[in-house]
């Protein structure tokens, strides 16, 4: 009896020690998870800016397009214009 006394206030320490390290361990699992919570939100909003960014850069290429091919459409009938007119 006495030998189990004698471990039990031997092992009560380190039994103690246990679980507070395992409150820890909890208490950074939660700190984690919130702020893993928040990184997430912070990133969809950073892909959503993204996408209406690429977007707003999409319609601006096409409209640079169009432009260009009606500029080299219009410089070559100019052109074509001209060097009959010259002859």
């Amino acid at each position: 009896m006495d030998k189990r006394c004698l471990e039990c206030l031997i092992n009560s320490p380190k039994k103690d020690s246990l679980i507070s390290n395992y409150s820890l361990q909890i208490n950074n699992y939660k700190q984690i998870t919130l702020k893993q919570g928040t990184l997430v939100k912070d990133l969809e909003t950073l892909r959503d800016e993204n996408q209406n960014t690429i977007q707003k850069l999409g319609l601006k290429n096409t409209r640079l397009k169009r432009t260009t091919k009606v500029a080299t459409l219009a410089g070559v009938l100019v052109g074509f214009l001209t060097a009959t007119v010259v002859k």
